[in-house]
């Protein structure tokens, strides 16, 4: 939601259901009133309920206002203020923030602070508005002790209650509002607020003001009058050859001579409305000066008064009201205006622009309906339609009225206030992504979109925007967009590639960052991009050749590329030549990778990989640990450095890292890890440590060929001697060529007891003459063996 300062709602308070307005002070002494007076009055009184005091309900019930902020403008709503809308304090209101009253015989009189702060504080708060007022109404202007109006409308509130769980209705209310004149200003303030009956309103005439509807000579141009069939036809005066001169005076910028000549006029004929509609011009355009438009305005008012339909008068009074500032007023006129003649586009086009001003969004977009029905394809009311869209938070039809606006030729002064609408969306949507509010950036620049739908610049940052969050297609689809309407928008093609990298389509990704590089040969990152693509690809060839591309890209730029970047460059490069079995071209690509950024992990250890694969295992386990210093959580570097130790015979290191793999491993992405440490423990005799870690190795089916000779030892050497014998058996089964399984599957017997039987097979193992003589005297699982007989000639026969 966004938040309207409270004390910027407008100088109305605004209730739920329906307003009483009365307006009293000078104007109670009148018997009658002028057209535009009452028009004015029925205009405010209308804009009051459905505007002022629609948006104070809503904002009470806002989450977006603070507890001191509420209590002020609560305060505000009744007192001495401009944003005043109640008469005072003591303003009595049938409440219906309670969902089960919903008639005048079900409520009281409550005073209006109470109602208020019942709004505040029963019915539940939302980031939205929850309250609408719709069907509103204005009686004729009235009079008793004061003149007054009523108000009735529809109100419904679309939260719930704290304290009542029932849904509310929608409820029929009534708003009277007093109106008083004070400095030719109307004032209308709410006198009371209730329930009503609609049939109560069926010819409620009772104290309605008379309306003042004075006769005039007929002077001037004048149309037919729609509404008034005595005005049948209007006789068209013919301009005299004097009117010409002062027209011509006018037209010329010779206001001061054109001046005297109407004044002269005037003297002569005080009754041509013209002469004082020309006068008055003349005067507006002289000076822009307070006393200027005072005179402007005698004259125009002086015209009217000679001829209440006379249109120009009614007009240029309007226009210099509105020029002034008096929108009511203008507004008045104007409505006076359209009652004679219904056609006139452009005064529904003022119209509705002092709606606006008088932020009566609602009110202009009605004119601009009636302006449409008389012409469909008129441009600049579609476009003023499309602004009060805008003003009403109706973004699909703003779009659809600015569409059909240019379509239907609209300026370039008009066509470029649509855009400025659009860029202020999208600078919005900036705002948010920087601060990063991704989600709200989003909705801005759908709507930035939505007003200019061909704008690839906006297509491109919604695609940024999609991108960041890592949803790829969706980027995707926006970047399209962006291309469709610049096929050269060499960022959304880069982005567009990099997208398609992101969902592993590579060759689609090639395909963007070859476009890009055939508009604009120089792109260094397309060119690491399309290196990217294609080492996912394990094309590592091409990928090398884009590599190298890139730095020869990065080298011919006056600037220079960030080192960071060639350092990731010449990292790529030296794995791509790894890939290839090239490693002393990964090596040096590796030291200039890391020559960029020493604190780059992957290229010490892509160096270091090279040089375990070169046999300088001294430098690659000083390689392999910076890289495992710098990243802790890569467990394939564990795994490679574990490797490294393992082949120089440095069991205990590498235990360190197979350990080390297998924690950081939680995928098992690398099982291998689990039996490498296993076979460390048992070659370092570490039989017991070894056990669990080769019973971890059988369950994921990681083992080597010699896994069951090995775990047959682990058994023989933990008391497991019936698995041992399993094991070893397993092992004759692969290889019966192999003594020393046999002497293992020998000792296993014996071990369990079965000394007979295992003398067959120790039989067996010395006939292959395995194993030597000196391992037997040293082995102490067989130290008792050695005095028995027949093993004892077993080795006398065979050893």
């Amino acid at each position: 939601m966004i938040k309207t300062p409270l004390n910027a709602i407008g100088y109305v308070v605004v209730l739920s259901a329906g307003l009483l307005l009365f307006c009293s002070g000078r104007a109670a002494a009148q018997d009658s009133l002028s057209t535009r007076d009452a028009s004015e009055i029925r205009y405010k009184a209308e804009r009051i309920v459905g505007t002022e005091l629609n948006e104070l309900l809503n904002a009470l019930s806002s989450t977006a206002y603070e507890t001191r902020e509420v209590a002020e403008s609560i305060t505000a709503s009744y007192s001495v203020s401009r944003n005043r809308i109640f008469r005072d304090s003591l303003v009595l209101v049938e409440p219906d923030v309670n969902p089960a009253i919903r008639t005048s015989a079900q409520s009281g009189d409550e005073p209006v602070e109470k109602y208020l702060k019942d709004i505040d504080l029963i019915y539940k708060k939302s980031d939205s508005p929850t309250i609408e007022f719709s069907n509103i109404r204005c009686s004729p202007v009235k009079k008793k002790e004061h003149l007054y109006v009523k108000v009735y409308f529809n109100s419904r509130f679309k939260g719930r209650s704290v304290v009542n769980d029932q849904d509310y209705a929608i409820v029929s209310r009534i708003a009277e509002l007093k109106a008083e004149k004070d400095d030719n200003q109307w004032h209308l303030y709410i006198d009371r607020l209730a329930f009503f009956d609609p049939a109560d309103t069926a010819g409620d005439v009772v104290n309605n003001i008379p309306i003042k509807k004075e006769a005039a000579p007929v002077i001037g141009v004048v149309e037919k009058s729609p509404d008034t069939a005595a005005v049948a036809k209007r006789p068209v005066a013919v301009e005299t050859p004097f009117m010409v001169r002062m027209r011509t005076l006018e037209n010329n910028r010779q206001y001061k001579e054109a001046l005297k000549e109407y004044t002269e006029a005037i003297r002569k004929e005080p009754k041509n409305p013209d002469y004082y509609v020309g006068r008055g011009r003349c005067y507006e355009k002289m000076r822009d000066n307070a006393r200027s438009m005072a005179l402007a305005l005698k004259d125009y008012t002086q015209a009217y008064d000679l001829d209440h339909n006379h249109l120009p008068a009614i007009g240029c009074r309007a226009d210099l009201y509105a020029r002034m500032g008096n929108y009511f007023r203008a507004l008045a006129d104007y409505t006076v205006y359209l009652t004679i003649d219904k056609s006139d586009i452009t005064i529904y086009e003022k119209k509705s622009q002092m709606h606006v001003l008088l932020k009566m969004p609602a009110d202009a977009i009605a004119d601009l309906d009636e302006a449409l029905r008389i012409d469909s394809s008129n441009a600049l009311a579609l476009f003023y339609r499309g602004r009060c869209d805008l003003l009403l938070n109706k973004l699909p039809e703003a779009a659809k009225d600015f569409s059909r606006a240019r379509e239907r030729g609209l300026d370039s002064a008009d066509r470029n206030a649509i855009s400025g609408y659009a860029a202020t969306y999208y600078e919005q949507a900036a705002q948010r992504f920087v601060s990063h509010g991704t989600d709200s950036a989003i909705g801005y620049i759908d709507e930035a979109i939505a007003i200019e739908p061909a704008s690839s610049l906006y297509r491109f940052a919604r695609g940024n925007y999609y991108y960041s969050l890592a949803d790829y297609k969706e980027a995707i689809g926006s970047y399209d967009r962006a291309i469709e309407y610049n096929p050269s928008n060499i960022p959304a093609l880069y982005k567009r590639g990099m997208a398609h990298f992101g969902i592993a389509d590579n060759k689609e990704a090639i395909v963007n960052f070859e476009a890009v590089l055939k508009l604009d040969p120089h792109h260094m990152f397309a060119a690491k991009g399309e290196g990217d693509a294609y080492q996912a690809l394990k094309d590592y060839t091409n990928a090398a050749m884009a590599y190298e591309k890139a730095l020869r890209i990065a080298g011919s730029s006056k600037q220079g590329a960030d080192a960071a970047v060639l350092a990731d460059i010449y990292n790529s490069l030296g794995h791509c030549y790894f890939e290839r079995g090239e490693y002393e071209k990964a090596v040096t690509n590796g030291r200039k990778a890391i020559g960029y950024n020493r604190n780059f992990g992957e290229a010490w250890f892509n160096r270091g990989y090279a040089y375990h694969k070169q046999g300088k295992l001294s430098e690659a386990i000083d390689d392999l640990k910076k890289a495992t210093a710098l990243d802790t959580k890569r467990p394939r570097w564990h795994y490679v450095l574990g490797l490294v130790y393992q082949e120089k015979k440095d069991f205990g290191n590498a235990v360190a890292q197979y350990a080390a793999c297998t924690q950081e491993d939680a995928g098992l992405t690398l099982p291998g890890a689990i039996y490498r440490q296993g076979y460390c423990q048992y070659r370092m005799q570490h039989y017991a440590e070894a056990l669990p870690l080769y019973s971890r190795a059988l369950q994921v089916d990681t083992v080597q060929a010699s896994f069951p000779m090995e775990m047959g030892i682990v058994c023989l050497n933990t008391g497991r001697y019936d698995s041992a014998y399993l094991f070893c058996q397993r092992a004759w089964r692969q290889d019966s060529t192999n003594g020393y399984t046999a002497y293992c599957i020998g000792a296993s017997l014996y071990l369990q007891g079965k000394v007979n039987e295992s003398m067959t097979w120790f039989g067996k193992a010395f006939r292959k003459k395995t194993p030597a003589a000196a391992i037997i005297k040293r082995d102490q699982q067989l130290a008792a063996l050695r005095d028995d007989k027949k093993f004892k000639e077993l080795l006398k026969k065979y050893l």
